[in-house]
């Protein structure tokens, strides 16, 4: 590890890690490229993690910048302290239950040194592990997820409007990058996806299919958290009314309206969007009338309601 001025600097995120954080520090203590520093930031676990950090640090003679927070802060506000304590042009974060293969920096860092400063993200496949460690099926993150294929910032744009498509731990992203788009939304509870959205607006990713980390799912993974699901799907909605000053964004938020008025979650729309993304009057009523269930009647007077505000604003626009 470089304790000048660094040409990466790694954020090591732990919240309740406790079982596997050293595995993680030690992925990072062990990588083939050293020019890097180490931040290590825990959000007020409750578990041992702090303790068994720092027993970590102190042990393997480590230099690292910590931040221990006394109060939850969430992870984009976490991230947004620890970027602002970074020195290297490259910024690698990584969840303390996960691992990162030994030659990843290696190689990516060698991507970024022979690529345009137009490159913001090299990223690559997953394995998938359990809490173990062993191998989990479908033991590839790109069987589950289709991992995009192009280098076409376009179209790259396209396949994260439909979903988040790359695992956030195999990325290496540029750290002016990160600056330049305004660091990570303080009001998310998901860091990555809304930050991939933003920087295609203005960046290439480089996409590699050699997996470079191990993704761990255990049963303390946010995504696998029922009521962080349900957050995720409104989440995602809200994502896309970012970007619709992009056709791509229009195009994908009508889908989105879809899949919401199919699944009846119609308290979730907001009307305005009808507008924004083309939808005649007619096929709005016909939507609501072939969708909504009979069997609830909360969904029957919202689209009720939904259809006298939506034929308001049809009229004023």
């Amino acid at each position: 590890m470089n304790e000048n001025t660094p040409l990466l600097s790694v954020i090591a995120v732990s919240y309740n890690h406790e079982a596997y954080l050293v595995e993680t520090l030690e992925s990072i203590r062990c990588q083939t490229f050293q020019d890097f520093e180490l931040i290590f930031c825990d959000d007020f676990s409750s578990d041992q993690s702090v303790a068994i950090a720092l027993d970590w640090i102190n042990k393997n003679q480590i230099s690292a910048q910590l931040i221990l927070h006394e109060k939850n802060q969430g992870l984009c506000k976490t991230l947004n302290e620890a970027i602002s304590l970074c020195h290297g042009r490259y910024v690698q974060i990584v969840a303390c239950d996960d691992r990162l293969h030994l030659d990843k920096f290696e190689k990516q860092v060698a991507i970024f040194e022979n690529s345009p400063p137009s490159v913001a993200v090299v990223c690559s496949d997953a394995n998938l592990i359990d809490g173990t460690g062993r191998p989990r099926r479908p033991f590839l993150f790109s069987r589950k997820y289709a991992i995009p294929d192009s280098r076409s910032r376009e179209t790259l744009f396209k396949q994260f409007l439909n979903a988040n498509c790359i695992p956030a731990m195999s990325a290496l992203i540029r750290r002016q990058a990160l600056l330049d788009v305004g660091l990570y939304d303080e009001n998310l509870a998901f860091e990555d996806y809304d930050m991939w959205l933003r920087m295609l607006r203005k960046y290439d990713f480089v996409v590699t299919h050699d997996p470079t980390v191990d993704y761990r799912i255990h049963g303390n993974n946010m995504h696998l958290s029922s009521a962080l699901s349900q957050e995720y799907l409104r989440l995602k909605y809200q994502l896309v009314r970012k970007h619709l000053d992009h056709p791509l964004g229009r195009e994908q938020l009508r889908r989105e309206l879809l899949g919401m008025i199919e699944k009846n979650r119609l308290c979730a729309i907001d009307v305005e969007d009808l507008v924004v993304a083309e939808f005649s009057l007619q096929e709005v009523a016909d939507l609501f009338q072939r969708h909504q269930s009979p069997w609830y009647r909360w969904a029957k007077k919202q689209a009720r309601s939904i259809r006298r505000r939506t034929q308001w604003l049809f009229q004023r626009n």
